[in-house]
This record gives C-alpha cells, sequence and structure tokens, in this order.
C-alpha cells in the first residue's frame, strides 16, 4: 500500500448549473447548427446521473455534430417549452410520470425520437425476484415490494414509450431487445475528465513511491446490497488473510460482514472509510495493492459495466474480478488484471501477494488500456452513432 497527499479544493459535484444556463447552452448548440440531445434524469446523483448523463454531454461537448445538456424531472415542462431546438431525448433510466408522459408525446407530435438509456436491467418487473435475491433484498417485507415494484413497473413503461435503447453491454442489450422488441446501440461507461485529471495527480505521487507494508486490499462497495456478491469471496479471504497476517482490507462504502471476519476486525485488519465522493474514491483506490470486484453471476449482474476496471485502471491498481460479461470483454487474465471463479480468490491473491511485480505491472497494462478504451474522448464515437442511429 501507499499513502497519498489528498488535492485540495476539488469539486465533487461539476454538474451545478442552473436551468437558464443549460438551456441557453442548448439554444446556443442549436443555432450553430448542432445537433442536440436532452438527456432526462430524476436528480443529480454520483452514480448513475454520472455516467449517463454528465459523461456524455462532457464528451460530446469536446467536438462533433452531438451536444448534450441534461435536465431533471422537476424541469420537465420547461424542456417541453423548448423542443424546436432539440434533435433526440433520451430518458435516461427516468421513471414514468405523467410529465415524463406528456413530454413524450411531445416529442412525437414533433418527431423527435425518444430513447430510454439503462445501465441495469430495472425495466422488466419479471426480474424483481431475481434483483431483490441478487440484493439480499427480502421481497416480503412490505416495505421492499412497495418500493421495488413501482420502481421497475415506472422504469418499463418508459421502455415501452422509448423508440429503442442506449444501454451499457451487449448483455443488457439484448435483454431489452428480446423483452420490447426494439432496437438498441452500447455506449460503454467511462471517465470523465475530472476522474482522468485527478487520477493523475495521484498516479505521479504513486509513481515515486515504493509499495509498502502491509499489503492491502481494497473493496470499494457504492450500496449497501453487495453482501452476496462478496460472499463470493468471503471464505477465501478470511484464509488468505488468516494465512498472511501482513495483509490488511480497506473497506469504502457500505459493508455488511459475515460474523466469521470479526476477529479480523477485532484485530483493526479491516478499515472502514465511509462512502465518499468519487473523486476522492480515486485516492483511496490508489493507495491500495489490489482491488477487489466479485459478483454473483447471474443475468442481472451481468448487465453490470466495466467500472470495476477502468477506476482502478486509471491510478494504476489492478483488478481482481469476477468473470462477468462486462469483466471478461477488458480484463485479459494474467495481463492487465485477473479473474476469478469461486475458488480462485485465495490462489490468485496468494500469487500476487508472493510475486509483488505480478500486480504493478498488470496495473500498468490496465492503464494504458484504460486510456485508450475508457474515456470521453473514445466513447464519442459510440455516442455518437448510437444517436445517430435514431434520427435517421
Amino acid at each position: 500500500m501507499v499513502t497519498l497527499t489528498p488535492q485540495e479544493n476539488i469539486n465533487p459535484t461539476p454538474w451545478d448549473a442552473p436551468f437558464n444556463l443549460r438551456l441557453g447552452a442548448l439554444r446556443k448548440a442549436a443555432g450553430e447548427g448542432k445537433k442536440v440531445a436532452v438527456l432526462l434524469y430524476g436528480f443529480p446523483d454520483t452514480s448513475t446521473f454520472r455516467y449517463r448523463a454528465y459523461n456524455i454531454c462532457q464528451s460530446l461537448g469536446q467536438g462533433g455534430d452531438w451536444r448534450a445538456f441534461w435536465f431533471f424531472r422537476n424541469e420537465l415542462e420547461l424542456v417541453a417549452d423548448n423542443l424546436g431546438s432539440v434533435t433526440l431525448v433520451s430518458a435516461v433510466r427516468c421513471m414514468w410520470d405523467t410529465r415524463l408522459a406528456r413530454l413524450v408525446e411531445a416529442c412525437k407530435t414533433r418527431g423527435i425520437p425518444v430513447i430510454c438509456d439503462l445501465d441495469d436491467m430495472v425495466a422488466d418487473v419479471d426480474m424483481i425476484p431475481l434483483i431483490c435475491d441478487t440484493l439480499d433484498v427480502d421481497i416480503d417485507v412490505d416495505a421492499n415490494s412497495r418500493y421495488w415494484f413501482p420502481y421497475v413497473g415506472r422504469n418499463m413503461l418508459t421502455a415501452r414509450m422509448a423508440d429503442g435503447f442506449t444501454c451499457t453491454n451487449e448483455y443488457l442489450g439484448g435483454m431489452l431487445q428480446r423483452k420490447f422488441g426494439k432496437p438498441y446501440h452500447v455506449i460503454p461507461n467511462f471517465l470523465n475528465e475530472e476522474q482522468l485529471e485527478i487520477s493523475q495527480f495521484y498516479l505521479e505521487q504513486k509513481k515515486n513511491m515504493q509499495q509498502s507494508a502491509p499489503f492491502t486490499m481494497g473493496y470499494f462497495s457504492g450500496t449497501p446490497s453487495h453482501i452476496n456478491d462478496f460472499g463470493v469471496m468471503a471464505g477465501e479471504l478470511i484464509r488468505f488473510m488468516c494465512k498472511y497476517p501482513d495483509t490488511r482490507l480497506k473497506v469504502v462504502g457500505y459493508m455488511e460482514f459475515p460474523d466469521e471476519f470479526r476477529p479480523l476486525m477485532d484485530d483493526g485488519r479491516v478499515e472502514f472509510v465511509p462512502l465518499t465522493d468519487f473523486l476522492t474514491l480515486q485516492r483511496h483506490i490508489a493507495e491500495v495493492d489490489v482491488s477487489l470486484a466479485p459478483l454473483a453471476l447471474n443475468s442481472f449482474t451481468n448487465c453490470k459495466s466495466e467500472l470495476k476496471f477502468f477506476e482502478p485502471a486509471a491510478v494504476e491498481t489492478a483488478v481482481i474480478a469476477s468473470p462477468s460479461f462486462s469483466m471478461k470483454s477488458c480484463v485479459r487474465d494474467n495481463e492487465n488484471g485477473f479473474l476469478c471463479n469461486e475458488g480462485g480468490w485465495a490462489p490468485t491473491l496468494e500469487k500476487i501477494y508472493t510475486n509483488p511485480g505480478m500486480a504493478k505491472s498488470a496495473a500498468a497494462q490496465a492503464h494504458a488500456d484504460a486510456l485508450g478504451r475508457y474515456t470521453g474522448v473514445a466513447a464519442r464515437k459510440a455516442i455518437e452513432q448510437g444517436y445517430d442511429r435514431f434520427i435517421e
């Protein structure tokens, strides 16, 4: 592990901009002859909104024929008043309500395509039992069923209104096409400019340091619902840590640990860091020796994107991951990362622990791959091709 000096004066919400400023930029782009996409989202957050709205707008703003602008649910009526400047509308994981339905109807009247952008299969009520099982949610609890059925059902209504889909990978796209009989186009998740800049800041520090004891593994959990994912490797991780006392686990975000972890926690070998902003997260990822990305594999988790690969790669931290659809598309085992089925986590960790150069070499290759494939510049062609497909 290494200990890095935090960058000062970071802005964890670079998308904070008043409606009138975004609308003015939209009108200006339309006046310059650009094709204009409006990306609709419920409210600003650091997960789906950042990846599927803010990052896409930033990418298109760097050149080309398209420009994109984000707007939120409470701004839908105002957006409807400005459709004369709009080429395409994308409902980004945006649940159905009457305001959205009226906006979609107005778009159809004007001949403006409306697409639905999804980064999870959360638009099919038939998936709810699997989703809840994967997330360790008891659907028989009334509060849980009252959340999940309306949430997925309203996303499903949005999907039915749309002319087609953009999504994060081919697996998810295939599921959407089979369910709704509509075309899809893959726009991968990618790093934004703020992540790239701060990652380079930490990488420059890191390159001047030697990794030191203890050997530290990172687990970066964005939600409290990953207990089943963590369970894929939990037993093997315990055995590995018990065999090698000079090892630690750093957990950033939410996590409920199995009781078997209690002795390690009591010994101070598990560090907990509260959920943090997406820029500070890059420092925590940079400081560990390897990043752990287990998944309980099924048709829900195979829809997940490659972010657990490219975010560590940006700071040259190697990933050890379950072989999900997306991870198999970007991780070349033992070359730019490590893929583990159940039973392979402990041997892989031991191999890396006893051969420190392995992780360093894989991380360097992953960094080169991420900069070539998972940036806004690299993604812009896929975004433009996807949007062009729906206006032709």
